[in-house]
């Protein structure tokens, strides 16, 4: 991971995992991205994954206890890390036309009980409720670009990241 021109870039050629994490006090009501995807063929084929993670402070590896959010270009996708595996596509949804290339994009989720809210650019994608999220979603949070295996390879970006506290006691959250 580099800071170029202020933005976090993942363009390490060989591992195709970057994290940043934050350990907070509580879970927060709403964490957000910045990002932005590039292609690094000329054919514009994309590879890269945003994701949102909130996990539990169980321990290594991060995601047995947590729910984690994938954003493609085509689609979001909230997954469950429980009994030390990740349960992927307990709730998915396409987005058409695919997100486009080379403009940032802002991506949100918002946990609220067991109830989890996906946000990318200002529309709410995806709206989930299971029992899971209640209980996986926790205060540590992770923002992570990756690349599934066998994807083409690209330069990803992070222009920002954000983890919003809940409202004080006796305050609207609104």
């Amino acid at each position: 991971m580099r800071v170029r021109n202020g933005f976090v870039v993942d363009d390490n050629p060989i591992c195709p995992v970057t994290y940043l994490g934050q350990r907070l006090a509580v879970r927060p009501r709403r964490v957000e991205m910045v990002g932005v995807w590039r292609p690094a063929r000329a054919d514009g084929a994309v590879g890269a994954i945003f994701t949102i993670v909130l996990c539990l402070p169980a321990g290594f590896p991060w995601h047995f206890d947590s729910v984690h959010v994938r954003f493609h270009r085509d689609s979001v996708a909230i997954d469950v890390g429980r009994d030390g595996r990740l349960d992927l596509n307990r709730a998915f949804r396409r987005i058409d036309p695919p997100l486009e290339l080379d403009q940032s994009h802002h991506l949100a989720v918002e946990p609220e009980r067991d109830r989890v809210i996906l946000w990318v650019d200002g529309r709410r994608v995806l709206d989930a409720v299971e029992g899971d999220f209640g209980r996986r979603a926790g205060p540590n949070v992770f923002w992570e670009i990756y690349a599934d295996e066998g994807s083409p390879r690209t330069t990803a970006a992070i222009q920002s990241v954000a983890a919003f506290a809940p409202p004080a006691s006796g305050l609207s959250g609104r």
